[in-house]
Parts: C-alpha cells; sequence; structure tokens
C-alpha cells in the first residue's frame, strides 16, 4: 500500500466529491479560475458556457450566453477578471468575470475558432482556428 502524508486520508483519495449537471448538450472544455476561488466554468455544445462555484457545493452561479453555435474551448486572464470563449464561429468572445456580460466580440478568423489562452502577464491573448491560423489579439482593447 502506497505511503502518503498524514494530512492526505487514502480513502478519501479518489472520491467523487460534485456531479455538476446543468449542460444539455456535451461539455467539451473546462478552466478554473487561477485566483484560487474555486470558480469553474465549462463550455458546452449547448451553446453557453456556466459558471460554478465549488465552495458553494457546485452552485452555478450564471448563465453566459451569446455564442450562437458550440462553444468549443475556454480560457481566464492570469488575474481572473476576463474570460475567453470560442466555439463554432469565426468569434472569439471576451466577458467581465465581475459582472458576467460581454466585453466584446473579436473577429477576424474565416472559420470556427477552437482554442484560446492568455499569456502569463495577461496582455496577450492567442486564438487557434480551422482556418490553419494563430491570432494574437490584445484583449484589452480588441487590436
Amino acid at each position: 500500500m502506497a505511503s502518503f502524508p498524514p494530512r492526505v486520508n487514502e480513502k478519501e483519495i479518489g472520491k467523487l466529491l460534485l456531479n455538476l449537471v446543468d449542460h444539455t448538450e456535451v461539455v467539451r472544455d473546462l478552466t478554473f479560475a487561477p485566483d484560487g476561488s474555486l470558480i469553474l466554468v465549462s463550455a458546452s455544445r449547448d451553446k453557453t458556457l456556466r459558471v460554478w462555484d465549488l465552495k458553494d457545493d457546485g452552485n452555478m452561479m450564471k448563465v453566459l450566453r451569446g455564442h450562437q453555435n458550440w462553444v468549443y474551448s475556454c480560457a481566464f486572464s492570469p488575474d481572473s477578471s476576463i474570460l475567453c470563449s470560442v466555439g463554432a464561429s469565426k468569434a472569439v468572445f471576451l466577458w467581465n468575470m465581475d459582472k458576467y456580460t460581454m466585453i466584446r466580440k473579436l473577429e477576424g478568423h474565416h472559420h470556427d475558432v477552437v482554442a484560446c489562452d492568455f499569456s502569463p502577464d495577461g496582455a496577450l491573448l492567442a486564438t487557434a482556428s480551422y482556418d490553419t491560423r494563430v491570432y494574437i489579439w490584445d484583449p484589452h482593447n480588441g487590436d
């Protein structure tokens, strides 16, 4: 049997803690807020992002709507203030995570946008598309 530090209860390892149920289609991606708040965002084919508070028994806090088709991926800015989401459209969505409102929609890709990520300092946003391009954006002014 494995040896664990005293603070780890071997019987608790691998135990299901929460079952978050609310999406109506396949969940494509998940991302935790990097600020340690235990906020989780899920992206789904049901065209929504759902914001979950894992400190509050997995309570769903908000549904973010704006995508007209499947949502493929999402990513938090390093300070957790902005969420980027991309999907089966040519647009990139930026969300204010304090107000849960859309900040802006970035357009420029020629096909579905499938991935997104912020630079470690939050100054840049990278997006990738089926159009074979990776775009680098300024998430703060949309350029």
